[in-house]
């Protein structure tokens, strides 16, 4: 606002919207002051196609807007939100995670492969995390990093913690220019007190990415929506980086999108019409050339990976792809899941539906409780002017985030959008209360306000770094999964103390552990850890010298103790968690003198076949088997690859079926693991008879090959039937996976 003269007269910007002015800022004037209001038009249209304003005036208008209380308290804002997320930024949370791990690992290969893949393609769209294609824009933000300043758990947070910083920035923003909120700052305030924010905005999660730039698809679409439709390109931009920053985000944005093209439809139609009319060629070039270049590379993956997005689902173990539930089921599932990612009882009130990675305790829920209240009076405020597009689009923000999470289940990690258009309700809720006061109260109270919220931001960092790593006890693979930051600080001390060492590390306390190596260690480093369980070594005779130091967690320990194969363990250190119990064992194993005969006992035992039972084609059936170790028998008859039989250690592995009266076959399906192979099927007319062989050997196949065998020479009836399995690139021992068996039934039988 300026001053116009010395009478009194004040001008300011302002935009005609839903039969009403609105102030581009809060008037510096007592509530019910009667006011003489003279309208001048700007040059510019109502929907205006122009880009957003030159530099000169931006910058002009900033200098202006910037000695103004409710600046001032922004960049403080901002400052202790930048602190709470930088400070000891690998202290909290406790653990480094392989999936942070690997966004800097893969940019580095992406660096080394001349920015190809490697299967070959230059810059491509998504990155493998171990089987599934979920990374993408994590990736590509983590080049220039990598490339200047190397691997460090603490640049991996920082650039996820630095995106943060303008994602608080647009939700700001918003509630100041959208709906010229008088304490807009504290938006940035009451994002950096939310519990579940400041956990995961302090890791390098793909979900701060895509919330971040959520939040900044939301400034520049309101932008466009209520300023100059100019921004509708950056709001197109950031709608892609939302949707390739990660995998869930996908589900979320594009629903957004839709719901905001139904919803203002006609302003949309009237932006169309008006670059028609103006014959504004380039405009309509430009947009059609942005969408292009912006869905060009999930074009183009989804042609290469046809049925990624399927496999990753099933990955996840959705509901959809259960054969068990009627459709009716499945939409009830999705209904009962969304609902859950929009209650209170989830985000408020304690819950142990999460991981305990995932959750703070001892603040209630992911958010705090005593905003639910300015949280509902926002919820309130956007209901009664659901007109207004600014609150019908934080509704709609809302009622989009659970979309992909309820296709699985409700997760923080899938649902952290929620803190976008909750964060705007709570700002806009707390204005509403702090208005209501009298005007001269209004300096002290903005004070005040920040004061608490800043105090409030500020103990929760500090609450976090010294009482987090005790939270939780349970610091193994099913809890914190901590150690990757500690154990890495203390390995290179013993591969420079000795330069025979060889570190065996247990892979079992982490997901990932074997990409930790490459992470932490220099080069010549890596080739002298190996992400090995000792369990291994109990179950087998592998050598052992006495250069080898085994890192085991306490149960292994106790299993290579009470397994009766290792003279005393020799242990060099004990490696505590952070409640002082013991976390890791550094130690030397050696083997008993007759450690041959336990292991030739041991193995004649496990290679001793099982007799079990299966529904195939309908009817059940006597199986004999090799021994499994993961998977199930079942799943080896249920007409689904994506479920699966592991053998335990035979190779050649056999599946010997013995029918309950004999079948007309015509042949046999199956499906294995990756590997290649002989598969030899033997047909027996009755049960003790000279079998009909049938042999094949098949190799250089895709990846988990379907194969067929035709039975063109009989016999007419099979009572029984013998499948044996020999990958031909092991030794006598494979762990070879099978998917799927599938008798072919001949006609009429």
């Amino acid at each position: 606002m300026k001053q116009a003269d010395d009478t009194g007269k004040k001008s300011f910007e302002a935009v005609y919207r839903e039969g009403a002015i609105h102030p581009a800022e809060p008037l510096d004037l007592p509530e019910e002051t009667p006011l003489w209001v003279t309208v001048k038009l700007r040059e510019e249209t109502a929907v205006s196609t122009a880009a957003p304003g030159k530099w000169g005036t931006a910058v002009s208008h900033l200098r202006q807007q910037i000695h103004q209380p409710a600046w001032v308290f922004f960049i403080l804002a901002l400052l202790i939100y930048i602190l709470t997320r930088f400070w000891r930024i690998t202290d909290y949370p406790i653990y480094f995670f392989s999936d942070e791990a690997i966004q800097s690992l893969t940019a580095s290969d992406l660096i080394r492969n001349g920015f190809r893949s490697p299967e070959g393609q230059l810059l491509p769209s998504y990155f493998k995390n171990y089987q599934v294609y979920n990374l993408s824009l994590s990736v590509y933000l983590q080049l220039l990093p990598v490339y200047f300043w190397g691997l460090s758990a603490a640049l991996t947070r920082g650039v996820s913690a630095l995106v943060s910083v303008f994602g608080v920035i647009a939700v700001s923003l918003t509630v100041k220019t959208a709906f010229q909120s008088r304490y807009w700052w504290t938006a940035v305030l009451l994002m950096a007190a939310m519990p579940a924010w400041f956990l995961h905005s302090r890791t390098a999660f793909e979900t701060v990415l895509m919330v971040s730039f959520f939040a900044l698809f939301l400034y520049f679409y309101l932008l466009y929506r209520l300023r100059a439709t100019g921004y509708l390109f950056a709001a197109m931009v950031f709608a892609a980086a939302s949707f390739y920053a990660y995998s869930n985000g996908q589900a979320i944005i594009a629903l957004l999108v839709l719901f905001l093209g139904v919803s203002d439809w006609r302003y949309h139609w009237q932006v169309v019409r008006g670059v028609v009319q103006r014959r504004e060629w380039g405009t309509a070039v430009a947009f059609i050339g942005l969408t292009l270049l912006l869905i060009a590379p999930y074009v183009r993956f989804r042609l290469t990976y046809p049925t990624d997005l399927a496999y990753h689902l099933r990955t996840l173990d959705s509901y959809w792809f259960k054969q068990d539930l009627t459709l009716t089921q499945k939409f009830g599932l999705f209904s009962e899941r969304y609902v859950y990612g929009l209650s209170p009882g989830y985000w408020f009130w304690p819950n142990s539906h999460d991981l305990e990675r995932h959750r703070m305790l001892g603040y209630f829920g992911h958010l705090r409780p005593e905003t639910l209240p300015l949280l509902l009076i926002g919820l309130v405020i956007c209901l009664w002017r659901w007109r207004s597009p600014a609150h019908r689009a934080v509704l709609l923000a809302l009622l989009a985030v659970p979309v992909g999470a309820a296709n699985v289940d409700i997760a923080i990690t899938r649902v952290l959008a929620f803190v976008v258009p909750a964060a705007i309700l709570m700002t806009l809720g707390l204005n509403w209360l702090l208005t209501r006061l009298k005007e001269a109260w209004q300096p002290v109270l903005g004070t005040a306000v920040f004061l608490i919220l800043s105090w409030t931001s500020v103990g929760l960092m500090v609450d976090a770094l010294n009482r987090g790593p005790l939270w939780f006890p349970d610091y193994g693979m099913f809890g914190m999964q901590y150690g990757a930051t500690q154990l890495f600080d203390i390995i290179p001390e013993y591969l420079e103390a000795n330069p025979q060492t060889i570190v065996l590390l247990t892979p079992t306390w982490a997901n990932g552990t074997d990409l930790f190596p490459r992470f932490f260690l220099a080069p010549e480093e890596q080739s002298r850890v190996q992400t090995l369980n000792v369990d291994g070594f109990i179950l087998d005779r592998q050598p052992l010298t006495d250069d080898m130091l085994f890192i085991m967690t306490p149960e292994e320990y106790q299993r290579a103790q009470d397994s009766g194969k290792f003279k005393p363990i020799a242990i060099e250190r004990v490696f505590e968690y952070p409640d002082g119990t013991p976390g890791f064992y550094f130690a030397h194993l050696a083997y008993v003198d007759n450690v041959e005969d336990i292991f030739a006992a041991e193995l004649a035992e496990r290679q001793k076949p099982v007799d079990d039972v299966a529904v195939i084609n309908g009817r059940m059936v006597a199986v004999r088997h090799s021994r499994l170790d993961s998977g199930s028998l079942p799943s080896m008859f249920d007409n689904d690859t994506f479920t699966l039989g592991r053998v335990m250690e035979a190779n050649p592995a056999f599946v010997d079926m013995t029918f309950p009266e004999p079948w007309a076959l015509r042949g046999l399906a199956a499906d294995f693991g990756t590997m290649d192979f002989e598969l030899t099927v033997s047909l027996f007319a009755e049960a003790d008879s000279e079998p009909v062989v049938y042999s094949q050997i098949y190799r250089g196949l895709p990846a988990d090959p379907h194969v067929e065998i035709d039975f063109d020479q009989g016999p007419a009836q099979v009572a029984r039937m013998r499948v044996d399995i020999h990958d031909l690139n092991a030794g006598n021992t494979a762990k070879i996976h099978i998917r799927e068996l599938t008798p072919l039934l001949a006609e009429g039988n």
